[in-house]
């Protein structure tokens, strides 16, 4: 035991160490990471493309053709972005005035506003100084103790200094772009190459797993890929639309809504970051219709138009489109955002989204990551019957009524029973007969139960009373072999007769022989069904058929063990017996017995 533990605790510190050991690298090497991750993140993106030119152009030519038509849609982004900018700070000193006016008035309400008012004031002057007037050099006036005006002048080559700084800086930056595009040119041409090396280095003697894997991240990714920059461009394109319309109507005495060509490129770029971008580029030109429009009925318009846009693609385009294309839930999502900005910055924060679905992909097919699919994957990680129950041993009937609730409408009532309910029955059984679940406990979860079955038999008899009524069916004498959870199981058959036009009735199951053939010669069933939740559900139920009369009953006996776990041959040979017509295990097969006896 001791050794046993001591292994345990090995492997969770290796597991921990090699964990901050890959954090750490990638941390250190992102200069060399970012620009790699990049590439290949491009590569997905353009796979598709250089797949369909491959057919006419062949492999070079369509490679190049694919990298130099994307060097030029990126290009064209940023020159429009860059001729935006110029034209906005050539604007900005005929909108100081408005500007200033309106931080005049947002100031007056409050002493909070107004030393933030001065602040932004200030600011909007500075920035409108510099933006008409070259630099000047600094003028001291003079004082007593300097009567001479002093001309201070910067030194020579000050300005050369600058201009090199600034031009070291964009040359990096070209160098930076140009290293990916050649990255991914060379990515595109040996595509095929590459990925037999890895599956080869992924799974040597599993090729066709490998490549299953390979081949669903790379359909996720390009997949989601395309259809957030389709789904952006588009969004792009009615920001600039719709504020055109707003300056041509509201905002025409004013000379229209400036720049929307830069705001609507900004709200389509922001949107590639996960749930902040949308409201990151909105405020752009939140913050332009606010500050140069007199009236703020152009402020209350773009408000409503970048509104009613994102909740059409939030919450209809964007589910129709994506489904369950990334297979990330929506917190992995923001711990992505978060983890992989604070490891690479904005990059990061950028490619979080398919960095997670890699690793969701391989914690799929790679047993070793197999816990990465768990955390971060949408699908549930465990079976509904497991929630409830979960659930209603946290005291938490409300939520386990609202899971079985919303069961109901993707599937059949004798589903839900037989799948899920009887399957929590079992388990309040096995946790009782292994002391698991103290009175309290115990008695709280069978009283949640039977309301919750309660419930769902009301709203199914409410839904069928417009259905047409059917011939009177058997009447069924059903009777539960133990306590409580089996008093909840013989319900849930009671209500699915009804569904099929059968009469049933109950009693208790703890009475003697005699008191069985005093009800059955009153009642007169047609059928019995005798049934017990697993575990133990063998020996109550043989217990019950041999109580139950003989020859006085004129009617065949259903023995039923309800989720039966042991082997289900064993199981019914034991239950079979001169008395017993049928032997089951679900609801279902009972149902399809009372019908046929």
């Amino acid at each position: 035991m001791a050794r046993r533990a001591t292994e345990g605790m090995g492997w969770r510190f290796t597991a921990i160490a090699s964990a901050c050991i890959v954090i750490a690298a990638l941390y250190f090497a992102r200069t060399i990471m970012i620009p790699l991750a990049l590439a290949i993140l491009l590569g997905f993106l353009l796979a598709p493309v250089a797949d369909r030119l491959e057919r006419w152009l062949g492999r070079v030519v369509a490679v190049l053709v694919t990298v130099i038509l994307a060097l030029g849609l990126v290009g064209a982004l940023a020159w429009g972005l860059v001729s935006q900018v110029v034209q906005l700070t050539k604007q900005l000193p005929a909108y100081q005035g408005e500007i200033q006016a309106k931080i005049a008035a947002l100031g007056g309400s409050g002493s909070e506003f107004q030393r933030a008012a001065r602040q932004l004031e200030k600011a909007v002057s500075e920035g409108t100084r510099q933006s008409t007037s070259a630099p000047t050099p600094d003028v001291f006036q003079p004082t007593p103790q300097s009567p001479l005006p002093v001309r201070v002048y910067p030194p020579p080559g000050s300005s050369l200094n600058d201009a090199i700084e600034v031009l070291a800086a964009s040359l990096g930056s070209l160098v930076y772009v140009g290293m990916v595009l050649v990255l991914v040119f060379f990515m595109l041409l040996a595509r095929a190459d590459l990925q037999d090396r890895v599956l080869h280095l992924i799974s040597p003697g599993r090729p066709a797993v490998a490549l299953r894997a390979l081949n669903e991240g790379g359909r996720r990714i390009s997949r989601y890929l395309l259809s957030q920059f389709i789904i952006n461009a588009g969004y792009a394109a009615a920001v600039m639309l719709g504020l055109w319309l707003i300056g041509l109507t509201l905002g025409r005495e004013s000379g229209g809504f400036p720049n929307v060509l830069l705001w609507g490129l900004i709200c389509g770029v922001t949107r590639f970051v996960p749930y902040l971008g949308p409201w990151i580029g909105a405020a752009f030109p939140l913050l332009i219709a606010f500050g140069i429009f007199p009236h703020y009925s152009v402020f209350l318009a773009t408000a409503a138009l970048i509104a009613t846009l994102e909740i059409t693609i939030s919450q209809f385009v964007e589910p129709l489109v994506y489904g369950g294309m990334t297979g990330l839930s929506p917190l992995a999502v923001l711990l992505a955002a978060v983890f992989w900005t604070t490891v690479w910055g904005p990059a990061g924060l950028l490619l979080s989204t398919p960095l997670t679905v890699v690793l969701v992909v391989a914690g799929k097919y790679v047993p070793a990551l197999k816990f990465m699919d768990v955390l971060l994957g949408d699908k549930p990680v465990l079976l509904l019957a497991d929630r409830i129950y979960q659930r209603l041993v946290a005291y938490d009937q409300e939520e386990a009524a609202l899971l079985a609730e919303g069961a109901i409408e993707d599937q059949s009532l004798e589903d839900l029973y037989d799948q899920t309910l009887m399957a929590v029955l079992s388990m309040v059984q096995r946790d009782v007969q292994n002391g698991r679940l103290d009175k309290s406990e115990h008695e709280f979860i069978l009283q949640a139960l039977n309301d919750i079955v309660e419930d769902l038999g009301e709203a199914n008899h409410a839904s069928r009373q417009s259905l047409p009524a059917q011939g009177k069916g058997a009447s069924v004498l059903c009777i539960p072999a133990g306590d409580g959870i089996d008093r909840i199981a013989c319900r849930m058959l009671a209500q699915l007769l009804e569904t099929r036009g059968h009469v049933p009735f109950s009693t208790r199951g703890d009475l003697t022989a005699q008191q069985f053939a005093t009800i059955v010669e009153r009642r007169r069933p047609e059928v019995v069904v005798a049934g017990s939740v697993a575990p133990g559900a063998v020996a109550r139920v043989r217990r019950l058929v041999r109580l139950l009369p003989g020859g006085e009953l004129q009617a065949p006996i259903i023995a039923a063990a309800w989720k039966l776990s042991e082997p289900p041959d064993r199981g019914r040979r034991q239950l079979a017996s001169p008395k017993t017509a049928a032997v089951v295990t679900t609801l279902s097969q009972a149902l399809d017995e009372v019908g046929r006896l």
